[in-house]
């Protein structure tokens, strides 16, 4: 027996909803990440990668979990998967949390996260039960990513005055910002005689 076109329109709405405020909620600490070291970066490419790969493994985790759970409807499935990897990301929070509280927990805190991660999932999956909360979760996980969201938009094309990495006279005009690393090699430097004896050379370049 075929749904009214009505039901059918809002399981969609619902779907799309929940698929859009698991997309943002997957992704927001990626978005942060880039917001605060855009200046550093050479580009979004490698976090927009790094987002491609979370969401792909978003999508595998619904299927495996509505597959384990066909009678759960795909919107909680969805979101119960979204909100699982928001926690899972939010690992600079939960160790903020272990030096405020001057817990002790090194070597125990990876498995704790995970642990966490799951059992937020859990928990979303057990109070996600009523339609009208898919478009609130929508509108809190957008507010929650909208400071980033302004702070990316504002940039002003922050990466395409960087030059090219050949381009010797842009690199010297336009330097890039690096840490500051130094490297300090304490032996590999014999004498000119030693380098001519054990090269077999007759001049040997400073």
């Amino acid at each position: 027996m075929r749904l009214p076109v009505k039901a059918t329109v809002k399981q969609v709405r619902l779907l799309v909803f929940a698929s859009l405020a698991t997309v943002v909620l997957s992704t927001v600490a990626l978005l942060d990440f880039y917001a605060q070291n855009a200046h550093e970066l050479e580009g979004p490419a490698r976090v927009i990668r790094y987002a491609e790969n979370t969401l792909l493994i978003v999508a595998l985790a619904a299927t495996l979990v509505k597959a384990c759970l066909p009678k759960i409807p795909l919107w909680r499935v969805i979101l119960m998967v979204g909100i699982g990897v928001f926690v899972f990301y939010s690992y600079g929070e939960f160790k903020a949390l272990e030096k405020s509280l001057n817990l002790r927990m090194i070597g125990r805190l990876p498995f704790l996260w995970v642990a966490v991660s799951v059992a937020g999932a859990l928990v979303a999956l057990a109070l996600l039960r009523r339609p009208a909360a898919v478009p609130v979760l929508l509108i809190l996980s957008i507010a929650f990513a909208a400071p980033s969201i302004v702070r990316v938009l504002l940039m002003k094309d922050h990466h395409s005055v960087l030059p090219a990495p050949d381009d010797r006279a842009a690199v010297a005009k336009h330097p890039r910002i690096s840490p500051n690393i130094y490297w300090i090699v304490l032996d590999g430097y014999p004498r000119r005689d030693v380098l001519q004896q054990r090269l077999d050379t007759t001049t040997v370049d400073s």
